[in-house]
């Protein structure tokens, strides 16, 4: 009897043994898969805080090289496609480097949803004159409210330093009914050019629709605006995406975030 105990008693000693060496194991297998994953720091600052121009900016930072990128939407507030698509981004799964989101850049005129506050009364609005805050940048840090809100906004893409700026806009119509820029993707430098020639074809080749417009590249920023800013003076990859606000809210969304997912996908590490 005491021998039979005794084997039993070896036996559960045994299997404790093997069950700590699988347990270990499996340990040392997460470990190891904690070490491939993607993580994501987040968090969020303001500009312009304490008035009525205050607006959030978003930081996604992974453990994965890569480079930093800034999203900028609603600059001009009746562009809805450009400052939803923005706060939309704010739910994408980043898998690389640093990204930098402000949905909502002149937050004053999305919340007024117009190109700038004031704009249907020569830019009073609430005694205050306003004007475009896209031909306002670099600013200046004593002038008028748009001026000071560009300076703001210059001045914090001076000291994030973005390799790579992408400026979500629209305009009332397609590229085939001048003046209006519709479903270009405007690329301010030879070497924005390069990455807008490849994402254009792409997004027109597998995700336009057959009856809409194709995106063509255009090389022209407007004067003042934060395109030539970030590429000309500072000489960053920018891209500005033009929607045609003809089309449904819901298409220019969808075309604004495939734009970005193709080039986020382009320039992903391998």
């Amino acid at each position: 009897m005491k021998t039979k105990k005794l084997f039993i008693i070896l036996l559960l000693l045994l299997a404790t043994l093997l069950t700590g060496c699988k347990n270990d194991n499996n340990g040392t297998d997460d470990d190891s898969d904690n070490d491939s994953k993607v993580i994501v720091e987040k968090y969020t600052k303001t500009l312009l805080t304490g008035t009525i121009y205050e607006t959030t900016v978003y930081y996604f930072k992974t453990n994965v090289e890569g480079p930093k990128i800034l999203i900028v939407g609603g600059i001009h507030g009746d562009e809805l496609a450009g400052w939803h698509a923005a706060t939309r981004m704010l739910e994408y799964d980043f898998t690389f480097g640093e990204v930098i989101i402000i949905p909502r850049a002149n937050i004053l005129a999305t919340q007024l949803e117009q190109r700038y506050p004031g704009q249907k009364n020569n830019g009073k609005y609430n005694g205050v004159q306003y004007s475009d805050l896209n031909r306002a940048f670099p600013g200046e840090a004593n002038g008028t409210p748009t001026e000071q809100i560009a300076y703001v906004l210059a001045t914090f893409i001076d000291q994030e330093d973005p390799d790579i700026v992408l400026d979500l806009h629209e305009s009332l119509n397609n590229y085939l009914n001048p003046p209006y820029i519709g479903n270009q993707v405007i690329a301010g430098n030879p070497k924005s050019a390069f990455y807008a020639m490849s994402l254009v074809a792409e997004f027109n080749q597998k995700y336009q629709t057959p009856n809409n417009v194709p995106f063509i590249k255009d090389e022209k920023p407007k004067d003042g605006s934060i395109n030539q800013y970030c590429s000309q003076d500072q000489n960053r990859i920018v891209f500005t995406f033009e929607t045609d606000r003809s089309l449904k809210l819901e298409e220019r969304i969808r075309q604004q975030l495939t734009l970005i997912d193709i080039f986020l996908n382009q320039i992903k590490p391998s």
